[in-house]
């Protein structure tokens, strides 16, 4: 029986954990021909797996931080895909696997694409020194996989050409399969007018500044316009950018109504 491997070590939170789950599910309840060993971290909560052809592997909780992923993908998880027996792994965790076996890598990272010299600037040291190493092992290594995975034809074209990659394919991002059914009805209190709604957690590359200057724009203009996000400020820079609603003078424009539970 050919044993297909599916990295998820890193995969513990959203999309990628989107990403992981839905695959799952799908190959959950399929009939299968082949054993499929699928990688993770302890405490994956995959209980939903009872496919008799998927084994889930769990490996320490410590190999899926992200401190670790340098040398987890180099030395370790190819020891464990010969272990095990893989022929192919479809990998969707943080870098690119030392390994003989086929290697499906799916690409998500926009960090290794076009990233204006702003976005570098305004992260906090530490998440630059962890960011731009994780770009100078990608650039290494991307020659290893056999196909590599993107979600857009720009995102192809891109890694094309910066990259000389010659087998990209092109699947269109998850989309959860599964739909919540929470029935506790939520007052968000959302100020009156046309709105924009914005539902994405703060990263540094998805430019969430730029609202406060379209706010002030629209405040100027006095416009009955209302733009709402959903930034949780649990960092630095997440809480710098909820101050700068407040320190503009913009809360009758952007509306931050904090996380909202997937349901």
């Amino acid at each position: 029986m050919k044993v297909i491997a599916f990295n998820a070590l890193n995969s513990n939170s959203g999309g990628g954990k989107s990403i992981r789950d839905n695959f799952l599910r799908l190959l959950n309840g399929g009939e299968l021909h082949e054993r499929y060993v699928v990688i993770v971290a302890e405490g994956a909560d995959l209980g939903f797996v009872t496919n008799p052809n998927i084994e889930i592997l769990e490996m320490p909780s410590l190999c899926g931080r992200t401190v670790m992923a340098p040398f987890v993908y180099r030395f370790v998880l190819g020891r464990v895909l010969e272990k095990i027996g893989a022929g192919v792994v479809l990998n969707i965790g943080d870098l690119v696997i030392h390994t003989a076996a086929q290697q499906i890598y799916l690409f998500d990272w926009s960090y290794a694409l076009d990233v204006h010299p702003k976005v570098w600037a305004n992260m906090k040291s530490v998440d630059r020194l962890n960011r731009k190493t994780k770009l100078w092992l990608l650039r290494r290594n991307f020659h290893r996989p056999d196909i590599v995975v993107a979600q857009t034809d720009f995102v192809k074209n891109r890694l094309e050409e910066l990259y000389g990659l010659s087998d990209v394919r092109v699947i269109n991002n998850a989309v959860t399969i599964e739909s919540k059914t929470g029935d506790e009805d939520r007052d968000f209190s959302l100020p009156e007018g046309i709105k924009l709604v914005y539902p994405a957690v703060y990263y540094p590359h998805k430019n969430l500044e730029v609202l406060l200057d379209l706010a002030g724009l629209i405040k100027d203009a006095g416009r009955h316009y209302r733009i709402i996000t959903t930034v949780n400020p649990d960092t630095s820079a997440a809480q710098s950018f909820v101050d700068g609603i407040a320190e503009r003078g913009l809360e009758d424009v952007i509306c931050n109504i904090g996380e909202v539970p997937l349901d």
